[in-house]
């Protein structure tokens, strides 16, 4: 029917007969109408295909029979008109190259500039999609558009412009999924210095179209995660320009029933250089999506850039999961060389974080932290962090640290000393990267250490070649935490019944924050770093400001709960010449063996096997002289280090004071400090002949340890009791020794067969009278 409409007579053009299928394809092909028709027509032909013959046959010049044979062409040998043209009125003058869409005001329909026709008007389908291309109209009146369809002079790709391959090589070429496409480049001008690149949805007043008319950006000044369409438009199979559609990436700060507040993140602008803008959604016009609300991110489109001239916002693509792999860079920021994160691998798939050498927003990310990753094809804009990115298990306490000054890389990395939340500590670790600095890459090595020993909590992670990568905690580094706590480096701070004064959290310069009972806290003193309970720091004695500098430090990171902030993971830094209040992880036990000795990496040690009340631990300690004289029936209070092949590596307290033992360094205890428990209850414990029988209280963290001594073994399940009375009148038999922590008994060791022994006889007191 359609070669008839064209202009076939049946019989003569032999249409009709045995061969009329073979010759109606013949003919079809033959004046165009099985172009992209891809059907066999030996069956019905489906419906898309019936479509594109009957578009196909529109724009196919009619034919006449002259001198016996058909011919589309006239006397004067000028085309004659087309289906659409002779049947339908369409105009002749139909290509083009398409410069503008536009809404029309208060309608539906769409505005359409092509270059060398007049404006089309009452367009019902926005096409956009073909702006910069070839176009052909297929219209009766201007205001009478039946199609606009791209003409076969156009190449056309589009892509992300990260899936661009090789434009920055000097033969004016390019890539995209290993296809390669030429440019108009001359020279050892390269593909990306060469294609201009121009923002949708109005060409008109652009170069393309007008000598003096805007400029387009070169095609490498657009950013990786835009789409654009590059265009060859004049059938030369040469690339000449690009076309794109920006959008900024932004935070919803305010929602309301009338208006919307943007704020651009992810080191993006809105149009003009503008960080942030407001629409009324009522006046302006905005398509926004359903359940818009506060703190959602977003991908906004101004009206500048779209057809229909309304801006659009719509929500961005949320990924959520812990970051298995980093592919990092080293930028200057400030100065300074900095590693920041380029890719990041959640799960087994790669995501780009955008503009990374400056999103802050974004490139501060590490392994094994968890995030909510806010973007859109593929490119990271926002990194938020969600619940486990900060936790005890992986924070360290800086007590020394200093630039490494010996051996092959000399000045390339930090040694520091690190203690861990288990309790355990690594000496002269090799640190190489801090808050994403490198440290081979600096000069600032002594600097950095300093910084390192004042800040003190540092999250960490491990390298597979052994290096710590430490990162300081901050307001911009505390994970899920509310708030991160901190204090000048000479604090003057106060406690009371707990609540810590003289601290800043987060931006408040006046503030108190508690510590929670099962926080972990890192304590230092003038001899070492142990490891507390937030239980065990909140109940040390009240210190106020005249309290001669007992605490001078604090840092960490805390919740609100209640209205009060409450820390999870801290440390306290107390004065130089203070000592530890707080003894909940220190350990006491009785030495149920003689020493023996041993050597580790030219450390000596000394061995024994110490009962702490449930069992026998094998134990060491690095010699000293004090400690030769340990052995059997010896008491001690100690902290574990590490534990390695059944060993616990352990320090001995030896700063602790009583009325019996009054100068430091001699802290440790034999049967010959046995005294006999006098008086006893639920929060009290006299001893005979000890301060003249005063009564200590007893810390809610005392510890009850039974021995025999006679024996010299542990014996589990022994209780407090007072001493029984000699057969001699006022004498007690010597039942206990005991442990002080600050004015409390912390530790109490009491012998199960009710009388401490040496060489094979009971002690008791030296006569004195029982008190009245």
């Amino acid at each position: 029917m359609l070669l008839v409409t064209l202009g076939y007579d049946a019989n003569k053009a032999g249409l009709v007969g045995t061969n009329w299928a073979a010759k109606t394809n013949a003919l079809a092909d033959e004046n165009g109408l099985l172009e992209d028709v891809n059907t066999s027509f030996t069956g019905p032909c489906p419906r898309q295909y019936a479509a594109q013959l009957i578009y196909n046959a529109l724009d196919t010049e009619t034919v006449v029979w002259r001198d016996d044979a058909y011919t589309n062409e006239n006397y004067a040998g000028t085309p004659n008109k087309t289906i659409g043209q002779k049947y339908m009125g369409l105009e002749s003058k139909d290509t083009g190259v398409l410069a503008a869409v536009s809404k029309e005001d208060g309608k539906d329909t769409f505005r359409l500039t092509v270059n060398g026709l007049p404006s089309m008007t009452k367009v019902e389908k926005d096409y956009s999609s073909l702006l910069g291309q070839e176009v052909k109209v297929l219209y009766k009146e201007t205001d009478k558009v039946y199609g606009v369809y791209a003409t076969d002079k156009n190449l056309t790709v589009t892509t992300l412009v990260d899936d661009i391959d090789d434009a920055d090589k000097t033969n004016g070429k390019f890539k995209v999924n290993g296809t390669e496409y030429k440019t108009n480049a001359t020279g050892s001008a390269t593909a990306e210095d060469t294609i201009k690149v121009y923002t949708t949805a109005d060409l008109t007043d652009t170069k393309l179209f007008k000598k003096d008319g805007t400029d387009g950006v070169v095609l490498k000044s657009i950013p990786a995660y835009e789409t654009v369409t590059l265009i060859d438009n004049n059938d030369d199979d040469k690339i000449d320009f690009g076309v794109y559609t920006p959008f900024t990436f932004a935070k919803v700060t305010y929602k309301g029933t009338d208006s919307i507040t943007l704020k651009a993140m992810g080191d993006t602008k809105f149009a003009g250089s503008k960080t942030g803008i407001d629409y009324d959604l009522k006046d302006d016009d905005v398509t926004l999506y359903d359940g818009a609300k506060k703190d959602d991110y977003v991908l906004v489109t101004e009206g500048a850039y779209t057809s229909t001239g309304y801006t659009n916002i719509v929500k961005a693509t949320t990924v959520s999961g812990k970051v298995a792999a980093r592919k990092t860079a080293t930028v200057e920021v400030g100065g300074t060389n900095t590693t920041v994160a380029k890719d990041v691998r959640v799960g087994t798939t790669w995501y780009k974080v955008a503009n990374y050498k400056t999103n802050t927003d974004a490139n501060k990310i590490a392994v094994d932290d968890e995030f909510d990753f806010y973007g859109v094809n593929g490119f990271v804009f926002f990194a938020d962090k969600t619940a486990g990115s900060v936790s005890a298990s992986n924070i360290a306490f800086v007590d020394k640290a200093a630039e490494k000054n010996y051996g092959t890389d000399a000045g390339d990395v930090i040694l520091a000393n690190l203690y861990f939340a288990d309790g355990t500590s690594k000496k002269d670790v090799t640190v190489a990267t801090v808050d994403d600095a490198d440290i081979d890459d600096t000069t600032e090595d002594a600097t950095i250490a300093k910084k390192m020993v004042a800040q003190r909590l540092y999250k960490y992670s491990v390298k597979s070649n052994g290096d710590y990568e430490l990162t300081a905690l901050s307001n911009d580094e505390k994970g899920s935490y509310d708030e991160y706590v901190t204090t000048g480096k000479d604090a003057n701070l106060k406690n009371k019944d707990g609540k810590f004064s003289g601290v800043t959290v987060g931006g408040d310069k006046a503030s108190t924050v508690r510590f929670s009972d099962d926080a972990v806290v890192f304590v230092k003193d003038k001899d070492d770093v142990k490891v507390r309970t937030g239980k065990s720091v909140a109940a040390w004695k009240n210190h106020d400001k005249d309290n001669n500098g007992y605490m001078s430090y604090i840092c960490g990171l805390a919740d609100k709960t209640s209205g009060n902030y409450y820390m999870g993971i801290g440390a306290v830094v107390l004065g130089a010449d203070q000592k530890v209040t707080g003894n909940s992880d220190v350990k006491y036990g009785m030495l149920v063996s003689d020493l023996s000795e041993s050597k580790t990496d030219s450390t000596n040690y000394y061995n024994f096997t110490v009962w702490n009340g449930t069992k026998n631990v094998d134990v060491k300690v690095e010699t000293k002289d004090a400690y030769k004289s340990f052995g059997k029936n010896t008491f001690i209070a100690y902290t574990e280090v590490e534990t390695v092949d059944g060993v616990t590596e352990i320090e001995i307290e030896n700063s602790y004071k009583d009325a019996q033992i009054t100068p430091a360094g001699n802290e440790v205890k034999t049967v010959d400090n046995a005294v006999a428990i006098k008086s006893l209850d639920k929060d009290t414990i006299s001893f005979y002949g000890v301060e003249e029988g005063k009564e200590y209280d007893l810390s809610d963290d005392l510890v009850v340890i039974g021995v025999n001594t006679e024996d010299k073994k542990g014996v589990a399940g022994v209780e407090l009791d007072v001493a029984d009375e000699t057969s001699k009148d006022g004498v007690y038999f010597k039942n206990a020794v005991f442990f002080m922590d600050g004015d409390e008994v912390i530790a109490v060791f009491v012998d199960s067969k009710g009388a401490m022994y040496k060489d094979g006889n009971k002690l008791d007191t030296t006569p004195v009278k029982a008190d009245k």
